[in-house]
């Protein structure tokens, strides 16, 4: 099977951190499961230096992070279910697997770029993550889970604690797959608060094939920040910069979950055209977070809404959280939202 091998949650106790600022610089936590501590290697920066848009100014070697304070999602209820120690995950749909672009974690359009280090207090990622581990070391409350690759060479541990689909780099395209992401969550349980951190690098594209997770070549690479932006892509490769996918042209405004009486045919989701020009779905669909697809068709006016009947044979739309996603007549993402 392509992509990182081991893929795996670790859930524990933080015991010890260290910062690694050399040329490959990594945040480490060692994490207890009660038993046994282990060493999650938290990539820092990045070695590439390609660019899936041009940013003026930005260095290649700095993140793309989310960092939630805050974080909901239907994933957590099924995180404190799992035990301590190192839990391997079948990379598919259905799954507590991790997938930036198919399980509507964050937006995309939300992350910052954040300097791997620098002088100074508060402005770097390695500052970000003290700020929450180091005054947690030990402290039996807050829990730790970190997806990624688990390794045993030498010590046992994890990395690849980041994105693993889209390289535009070709050193690291044989890591690439889908439903392998890597993530960091922090669970206070007396507050049952929750923080998250999600990483990229600026060599990785925001939509991939479904199967191989390697860049599609029929999209733009850049975050989806504002609908129809064209990106720089700054690489020698075989990815094909266009304007065919409207990152957040349609946006999935609101959505009936759980209707009074029988849910077949009375669950309903509101559309809106984001933009300046009607926009034909045909091709299009919605698909729910086992990608069972409702497909649409017609067409939405600029800047107006489209009330969407679901007929209960395609997407259906869980009464304790799910996902929902539109896609394009060519497969790829325009929006997808979480709910709880």
């Amino acid at each position: 099977m392509s992509g990182i091998p081991n893929y795996s949650v670790l859930k524990g106790h933080i015991v010890k951190v260290d910062e690694d600022r050399d040329s490959d610089p990594h945040y480490r936590i060692f994490i207890s499961d009660g038993t046994k501590t282990y060493k999650a290697a938290i990539n820092v920066g990045s070695t590439s230096k390609v660019l899936a848009e041009k940013l003026p100014g930005i260095p290649p070697s700095y993140l793309l992070v989310k960092l939630d304070l805050n974080y909901q999602n239907p994933i957590l209820a099924e995180l404190v279910k799992l035990s301590f120690g190192f839990t391997s995950i079948e990379k598919k749909p259905n799954t507590v697997a991790l997938d930036y672009i198919r399980k509507n974690l964050f937006d995309p359009a939300e992350m910052e770029i954040i300097p791997t280090t620098k002088d100074g207090a508060n402005n770097d990622i390695f500052d970000s993550l003290s700020g929450i581990v180091e005054k947690n070391i030990n402290n039996k409350n807050v829990e730790v889970y970190v997806f990624g690759s688990k390794f045993t060479q030498g010590e046992i541990g994890i990395h690849d604690v980041h994105m693993n689909q889209g390289s535009l780099d070709k050193k690291f395209k044989k890591d690439d797959g889908v439903y392998q992401d890597g993530g960091l969550f922090f669970h206070f349980k007396q507050q049952n608060k929750w923080i998250a951190m999600f990483s990229a690098f600026q060599s990785q594209c925001w939509h991939t094939d479904d199967i191989s997770g390697h860049a599609n070549t029929r999209n733009n690479c850049a975050r989806p920040t504002t609908p129809g932006k064209k990106p720089v892509i700054e690489v020698e490769d075989d990815i094909a910069a266009s304007t065919d996918v409207l990152d957040r042209g349609v946006l999935i405004r609101e959505a009936l979950v759980n209707p009074v009486g029988s849910e077949r045919g009375n669950e309903w989701i509101t559309l809106f055209n984001n933009t300046d020009r009607a926009i034909d779905l045909s091709g299009w669909t919605i698909q729910d977070g086992l990608k069972r697809a409702e497909p649409l068709q017609g067409s939405i006016p600029s800047h107006a809404h489209l009330k969407v009947t679901l007929l209960g044979t395609g997407a259906i739309l869980s009464n304790t959280g799910g996902i929902i996603s539109l896609i394009n007549q060519n497969g790829l993402k325009v929006h997808g939202v979480a709910y709880t």
